[in-house]
């Protein structure tokens, strides 16, 4: 009854570590395809951070306020358009 118990155990834990493998190789694989994408994602945070941090350094109190956030946001969103064509 025991070794039945310990067959069974094993199996599970093949069917689990198969499954994990194959959960890793698809998130991999999918990671390979989809880089292009997200490195113009990536461009395109920096180039919002590049511009919250110019907004950061005109303001005269140094404080960032809800409208300097939206200006920097929308003023990114703006540049990348223009820049997709």
């Amino acid at each position: 009854m025991i070794i039945e118990g310990v067959k069974l155990m094993m199996l599970g834990m093949g069917v689990v570590l198969v499954f994990l493998l194959i959960l890793y190789a698809v998130i991999e694989l999918s990671s390979l395809i989809l880089k292009g994408y997200t490195e113009k994602e990536v461009a395109f945070e920096n180039m919002g951070r590049a511009s919250l941090a110019a907004q950061y350094k005109k303001s005269a109190s140094g404080v960032i306020d809800d409208d300097t956030v939206t200006a920097a946001v929308i003023s990114a969103a703006i540049s990348r358009f223009r820049s997709e064509g």
